[in-house]
């Protein structure tokens, strides 16, 4: 991939809080906790993922992916959390994402939702 390919696509990808519903953003925006990002004493930073969940709050395994994520986060004890691919799809869409960000609101740790809008040509 060229140079400019490359950076048109990045272009494209966004850690965005905004595309995420406004009661979020609110929620998060009056918490008296503000997570910091910055390294370990021993210079490493982590990093968990979580994609594709599919995750609908109307479906019997709903509450069975926010206990796993929750259960990876206080495992893992990452400095960040970005949530990519088909997070939510279904049910009521401000409910599941209040559920899928539970766990990191809930334990101040940072997140960031990271979205593809189509690719620019020319």
């Amino acid at each position: 991939m060229l140079r400019r390919e490359f950076l048109r696509a990045a272009a494209t990808v966004g850690v965005v809080a905004s595309a995420l519903p406004s009661n979020l953003q609110a929620e998060n925006a009056k918490s008296d906790v503000k997570p910091k990002l910055q390294f370990n004493s021993d210079g490493t930073f982590k990093i968990v993922q979580i994609t594709d969940t599919h995750y609908r709050n109307d479906k019997d395994f709903a509450f069975e992916s926010v206990k796993l994520i929750a259960e990876t986060i206080a495992a893992e004890k990452p400095q960040l959390v970005v949530y990519t691919g088909d997070i939510v799809v279904g049910g009521d869409i401000y409910k599941g994402w209040d559920d899928i960000l539970s766990p990191c609101i809930e334990g101040a740790t940072a997140w960031a939702v990271a979205i593809k809008t189509s690719l620019i040509s020319g």
